[in-house]
């Protein structure tokens, strides 16, 4: 009998044992389930800024894929554009994205690729220049090597709906109907369609400093990219300099006059 209570007593113990490691592992569990999701959710975090940095400068290189499908897409009305990845001219700045008509829009259906640029509604829009005013160009990369590359711009009109601050999520476009002609990218081998593949960057070009004369851009201007916006404050720091360099200058020279008509008014 007190063979039996002893194994008893060894089993609930080791019953014991393992509710308490299966209660540990569960624990070690969850811990794991969390940090693994908090990494992944910095992970995630990280990537949308990375991508945010990386197309906060007025710029985008747009790859589209699937290329004879989209056309084809389009072609038959099924779908007639297709939308960039957005992209932002600073990280206050225009949101914005482009509209690609493969198979042209309006009087360029069935003869040319039609590219537009459409401006979204942005977290920064109460602070940014209305209505859009910057030169875009669009530019259809030449994949082999040759430099052959399809290069087109566009100044906005400013009296326009598509360039006024945006009321709904998105204005309409405002573009190049006529960019590329249909006949030199559905030909086979064309040198702007690899591997069923093709690349379209959208600039906007912040000529800012040749527009509004430095002496009147005292205000901030969010919607430029970053590094326009550290040129214009080192050559607006550069500009005061010299003002200030130029008034001590003056000063000196009025003092030196009054002290000579002092030094002569004595001598009389």
């Amino acid at each position: 009998m007190t063979e039996i209570t002893k194994v008893n007593d060894d089993i609930q113990h080791i019953n014991n044992q393992l509710i308490s490691y299966h209660g540990s592992f569960q624990r070690l569990s969850e811990e794991y389930l969390k940090i693994r999701t908090n990494s992944q959710e910095i992970n995630i975090k990280q990537k949308l800024e990375d991508f945010r940095d990386a197309t906060s400068n007025g710029s985008l290189v747009w790859k589209v894929e699937n290329f004879t499908q989209k056309l084809n897409d389009a072609r038959s009305g099924r779908q007639i554009s297709i939308e960039s990845p957005l992209f932002y001219s600073s990280p206050t700045g225009y949101k914005m994205c482009a509209r690609l008509h493969m198979y042209g829009d309006a009087d360029a259906h069935g003869t040319h690729m039609s590219t537009f640029l459409v401006l979204l509604k942005g977290e920064y829009d109460a602070i940014l220049t209305w209505p859009f005013n910057f030169r875009v160009t669009f530019c259809l990369f030449d994949q082999t090597g040759q430099g052959y590359h399809i290069v087109d711009s566009f100044d906005p009109d400013t009296t326009s709906l598509s360039v006024q601050r945006p009321n709904l999520n998105m204005n309409i476009a405002s573009g190049i109907p006529k960019f590329c002609p249909l006949a030199v990218i559905e030909q086979s081998q064309n040198y702007y369609v690899r591997d069923d593949t093709m690349f379209i960057k959208i600039k906007v070009n912040f000529n800012y400093e040749l527009k509004i004369p430095l002496p009147y851009t005292a205000q901030d201007n969010p919607e430029l990219p970053v590094h326009i916006q550290d040129t214009i404050h080192r050559e607006r720091i550069k500009h005061y300099q010299q003002l200030q360099e130029k008034r001590d200058a003056e000063t000196k020279c009025n003092d030196r006059e009054i002290l000579d008509r002092s030094l002569i008014h004595q001598s009389l």
